[in-house]
């Protein structure tokens, strides 16, 4: 596990303080929430384009069920263009045609952050 450290005027030479977990107070915070939320922007786009020409899942999103065709899954999407994922810092937007589709979307972003 990965822990963010650094070195207070406060403390001696060679201690550093260590918290485990991300302070959003950093002048740095919004520019890598905003790279790992397009990471999984990213994940999020390549496989709903895999669902909707009937591709495997990538590793770990198989478990997200894919929503069934009368209720308008991914796949009856007809091009990829028929839905999109954008994403602002820590807010996700999804477009679809559908709403079925853009809940599949959601859950698979949910399933993202899990990892």
């Amino acid at each position: 596990m990965d822990f963010l450290g650094f070195l207070p005027p406060w403390e001696k030479p060679g201690q550093k303080f260590v918290v485990p977990f991300y302070p959003m107070g950093l002048g740095c915070a919004p520019l890598h929430c905003q790279k790992f939320a397009e990471s999984v922007r990213d994940i999020i786009k390549e496989e709903a384009a895999r669902r909707r020409l009937g591709e495997i899942s990538l590793p770990g999103l198989e478990s997200v069920p894919r929503t069934a065709v009368d209720q308008g899954r991914l796949a009856t999407a007809e091009s990829d263009q028929a839905f999109n994922t954008e994403v602002y810092i820590d807010d996700f937007q999804h477009s679809t045609q559908l709403l079925q589709q853009g809940l599949e979307l959601l859950k698979l972003g949910q399933r993202c952050m899990k990892f």
